[in-house]
């Protein structure tokens, strides 16, 4: 963060302030998808960080790396539609939570309220349907129809896209 002096970024730096970071943002991304709750608080979080097998390790990589923000541990929900509960999750490296996520929202099983993905649907010239997508850009990672083609005929701004025409669900 800029502006930070230095001692709030060594502390941030320590296990105890890496702990209250991650539980930090764990309560800031709950408000952005539609599982919202966190049910323990950060004493309680930072007794589950600490005793996880994988913890001193991560955390150890991440100081050797000269806190390299993809090696920074990082704690994740194993199942996306549940909420967060200790139960519920699992410890990694940021790298790795984010590579999760952008797979999971991806397949459908993320769902993001700030930045929600819009389903389509492809029709022939002869309105059969051919086709159900999550997403715009997972109808142009299947069908090869470039993703701002297909947003230009789901807003009525052209009538067909990669010889198939586009309505959002």
């Amino acid at each position: 963060m800029s502006g930070d002096n230095g001692a709030a970024k060594r502390y941030r730096r320590t296990r105890k302030g890496l702990a209250a970071v991650i539980y930090h943002s764990q309560k800031y991304a709950g408000k952005k998808k539609v599982i919202k709750t966190v049910d323990y608080t950060r004493e309680e979080f930072m007794r589950w960080l600490f005793v996880q097998e994988n913890f001193e390790s991560l955390y150890l990589s991440w100081v050797e790396s000269d806190y390299q923000k993809a090696l920074k541990p990082s704690a994740d929900r194993i199942l996306n539609n549940h909420s967060y509960t200790l139960s519920n999750l699992e410890l990694m490296t940021w790298e790795q939570n984010e590579s999760k996520a952008r797979a999971d929202m991806r397949s459908g099983d993320l769902i993001c309220i700030m930045n929600p993905q819009k389903g389509v649907q492809q029709y022939t010239e002869n309105d059969i349907l051919v086709g159900t997508f999550i997403s715009m850009n997972e109808a142009n990672r299947s069908t090869g129809v470039m993703q701002s083609s297909i947003s230009m005929c789901c807003h009525n701004k052209r009538n067909i896209a990669g010889g198939f025409k586009w309505k959002l669900i």
